[in-house]
């Protein structure tokens, strides 16, 4: 009795911990890497896939190097498995190109970061 007792304990437990540690099912799938050219920035596009409860969504980060780590802003994100190109005009300009995203889909558009200016094309916003 004490064995059946101490083993719902621990599956109980168990699950319980598994279930409020929010068990992260997303995987991102990275497209592509472009270093600014002075190399102080990168920007990765990626597609971020949670599962079949949820639709992709293409996203866009602008990371910076500093002498500790990097760090990162999301910059654009829009619903859907898109073609991203990302292209830096200087140090300080990117432009990201998406020809198939509407302004309907799109979720995250910032026009500037960490002193980096962003324009964007073929996305109606």
């Amino acid at each position: 009795m004490i064995r059946i007792t101490t083993f719902l304990i621990v599956g109980v437990v168990g699950a319980s911990i598994g279930f409020l540690s929010g068990c992260d099912v997303c995987r991102d799938d990275i497209k592509g890497t472009v270093v600014s050219p002075d190399g102080k920035h990168r920007v990765v596009s990626l597609v971020r896939d949670c599962g079949a409860t949820t639709d992709f969504a293409t996203q866009v980060v602008l990371e910076r190097n500093s002498a500790i780590r990097w760090t990162s802003e999301r910059i654009f994100v829009v619903k859907g498995d898109h073609h991203v190109d990302t292209n830096w005009k200087s140090n300080d300009s990117l432009q990201i190109v998406c020809h198939s995203c509407g302004s309907a889909h799109v979720f995250t558009e910032k026009g500037e970061w960490n002193g980096i200016k962003i324009t964007y094309e073929g996305t109606d916003r």
